[in-house]
């Protein structure tokens, strides 16, 4: 039987994408297609997110990949708060699954400089029952120390866990731990899924 669920928070519990904010500050495609590449699918993304480097040397290698586009870059990574907003179904679905009694914890890729900007945003947060973002223990998923940590932490028994992530990647590296998973691609399949899973 279930009793606790494990949440990641970006295409999860919240949106994020990039695209809306290069739109709105009106890059052309060339310009967008070089911050892009430069930024958020540049491998040192992922080491942002992990808190093992300064906000100051994740900026430099992104600007080492495009430096031509160095004040489009400083620009666009002022307003990485706007690449973040909350969905609408989320606390409803996060304070009723407290209201039934689940422990609920978060265990999120994220970056310090970005969590600051957009932690009030985060209104399920108090509903938590632990949180694990990756920035704090210098640790990023899939690497299997975040979900040892998470697991002894706040003494989750793997196989009574289920753990909700947007990347395959994430969850094979759950279920290596015994970890009930489910690869949400939206909120209704993936509620339902829950809800298949919580009912045996």
């Amino acid at each position: 039987m279930i009793d606790s669920i494990i949440f990641d928070v970006g295409r999860v519990l919240v949106g994020f994408g990039w695209d809306a904010l290069i739109e709105r500050l009106g890059y052309d495609e060339d310009v967008k297609k070089d911050l892009v590449e430069a930024m958020f699918l540049n491998p040192w993304w992922n080491e942002f997110d992990s808190g093992r480097y300064s906000t100051e040397e994740i900026l430099e290698h992104f600007i080492e990949r495009k430096p031509e586009r160095r004040a489009q870059i400083l620009e666009v990574f002022e307003h990485l708060d706007e690449t973040i907003w909350l969905f609408d179904y989320t606390v409803p679905w996060i304070a009723d699954l407290k209201k039934r009694g689940y422990k609920l914890y978060i265990l999120s890729n994220y970056a310090e400089y970005t969590y600051n900007r957009t932690k009030d945003k985060m209104k399920f947060l108090p509903y938590m029952d632990g949180v694990i973002f990756s920035y704090l223990h210098k640790l990023i998923k899939p690497e299997p120390e975040i979900f040892e940590l998470i697991l002894s932490k706040y003494d989750i028994d793997p196989n009574r866990a289920v753990f909700l992530d947007d990347r395959a990647d994430n969850i094979e590296a759950a279920a290596k731990f015994g970890i009930h998973t489910i690869l949400f691609d939206s909120y209704e399949n993936a509620s339902q899924n829950l809800e298949k899973l919580l009912a045996q």
